[in-house]
């Protein structure tokens, strides 16, 4: 009885410190996001925009996936990085990304004070609507 006890213990702590989503602000599509801002007071007239896109069921790194700031797109890198320089007029502000075979996700509105560093990783889940294969369509 005490092993049993033990081994349902141990799993519960190891699915507990493997959760990738802590502190994740949920949105409609069950993915989601986490914002952290700062000031590093070395350029007060530009806002830089960085972080990660994952899987939110593996936690993987998605590459090649689109981040959108109004007119600015940025393609994450393999390893799922971006980054995105704002120029400081722009005070408040929504991101949205997407991936192909994933559910896009969007911030709510940001608005900064004296911040100039913002990392927002963004954690999206799959698709699981059918995938249309237009190939060969014809009017």
């Amino acid at each position: 009885m005490k092993i049993k006890i033990i081994l349902i213990f141990g799993c519960f702590l190891i699915i507990i410190s493997c959760s990738t989503n802590k502190n994740l602000t949920p949105t409609y599509n069950k993915g989601g996001y986490n914002i952290n801002l700062s000031n590093t007071k070395q350029n007060a007239s530009k806002i830089n925009i960085v972080g990660q896109v994952f899987d939110v069921t593996n936690g993987k790194p998605l590459s090649h996936s689109e981040v959108i700031i109004g007119c600015l797109k940025s393609k994450t890198s393999l390893n799922g990085k971006y980054s995105i320089i704002l120029d400081n007029s722009s005070k408040t502000f929504f991101v949205k990304t997407g991936s192909i075979g994933y559910k896009s996700v969007e911030t709510d509105f940001i608005n900064l004070a004296e911040e100039d560093e913002i990392t927002i990783n963004f954690y999206l889940m799959e698709d699981d609507r059918p995938f249309n294969n237009c190939e060969g369509a014809t009017k």
